[in-house]
């Protein structure tokens, strides 16, 4: 009897010192993109990358979700969960990307990316822009200032040969050279095939 009174109150103190753990500091949220927080129309690539870090991590903040919304107009482009994994000590995180639909009209300008949890305190936010220095060469909005936007070569004609935009083609090349990860590769091929840019036959 005594053996299981002394079990019983060892779980509960373990209970209280792993909560007690988690509470002793708050979560910290952060978002760095991968490259430039702008994308350029002109070039070839509709891929905003980011990684994401959460110190402190703790599970009672539950499920963690993405949001993206257009600053001017206030549309939520898109929510996801996502799934942060064990980094180091004290470290988790993950990296996200989000594949920009050039068909949208007035797809020019701020965008914010938030991090959330369900039932915790822990979230970030960081905007992205979109332009076309085509149409405005000289100036890009870029963490609230502006800068120039250097010049990049031409980019050379499609061939009529070509049946893929060459930005499509770049997703597969940055898969294949491990820029991004299996899973950001099978959403682009989803978004890919719900626009009927690629066809499953």
């Amino acid at each position: 009897m005594n053996s299981r009174i002394t079990i019983l109150t060892l779980m509960a103190i373990m209970v209280v010192s792993i909560n007690t753990a988690y509470a002793d500091e708050n979560t910290s949220v952060s978002i760095k993109f991968i490259g430039n927080n702008y994308l350029d129309l002109k070039d070839d690539n509709r891929l905003v990358r980011a990684d994401i870090e959460i110190e402190n991590f703790d599970p009672q903040d539950g499920y963690y979700f993405m949001k993206i919304t257009n600053l001017f107009t206030g549309e939520v482009i898109k929510t996801s969960e996502i799934n942060p994994t064990y980094r180091e000590e004290g470290l988790w995180g993950m990296q996200t990307s989000y594949l920009v639909d050039d068909t949208v009209e007035d797809l020019i300008g701020e965008y914010e990316i938030q991090i959330y949890t369900e039932f915790g305190t822990a979230t970030t936010s960081t905007t992205f822009s979109v332009v076309d220095s085509s149409k405005n060469p000289l100036v890009v909005e870029e963490a609230g200032t502006l800068q120039e936007l250097t010049e990049s070569p031409e980019t050379p004609a499609q061939t009529p040969s070509s049946l893929l935009p060459q930005w499509v083609r770049n997703i597969f090349i940055l898969y294949a050279e491990q820029q991004i990860s299996e899973i950001e590769l099978m959403s682009a091929l989803e978004y890919l095939i719900d626009q009927e840019i690629l066809q499953v036959k």
